[in-house]
């Protein structure tokens, strides 16, 4: 009995999977992974990337909580921008970091709740408010002071 059939003679489900374009893709991130760890200080280079992107993984989070539910949020840049804005600017005024971050979440939270309660309460499709969002984002960090 070879690797590839099992014994009621169908098909090994692993060597399929290798065979399909999603194992070819799979085997080219193992090659491509490992090319990386012997050509790099992976421990320095993780957490210079971690710590450079630590905010865009948070962020990416929290979408995915709002993409599993089925719906989607088109303002995630622009919110992450204005909790930036507003997180940089108490920080400025000497606010302490634990206070700086619950103001962050709170500006999050905020627009979030914003977001679910009119995609809820009126049945409006969540990316038709989150563009509107993303509309009114854009056109608040002109008026903002040292907004740039």
């Amino acid at each position: 009995m070879s690797l590839r059939d099992n014994k009621q003679g169908e098909k090994n489900p692993l060597v399929s999977f290798f065979r399909s374009r999603e194992g070819a893709l799979a085997i080219f991130v193992m090659v491509f992974f490992v090319i990386l760890l012997s050509t790099s200080n992976l421990k320095t280079d993780m957490y210079s990337f971690l710590k450079d992107l630590s905010y865009m993984i948070v962020g990416g989070l929290a979408l995915m909580m709002v993409i599993m539910m089925g719906e989607i949020d088109i303002s995630s840049g622009t919110v992450l921008g204005l909790i930036g804005f507003f997180t940089g600017n108490m920080l400025k005024l000497g606010m302490p970091v634990p206070a700086a971050i619950l103001v962050a979440m709170l500006v999050g939270m905020l627009n979030s709740a914003i977001i679910g309660f009119i995609t809820v309460r009126f049945r409006v499709p969540s990316m038709v408010v989150s563009l509107a969002m993303v509309k009114l984002h854009i056109g608040i960090f002109p008026l903002l002071p040292n907004a740039g």
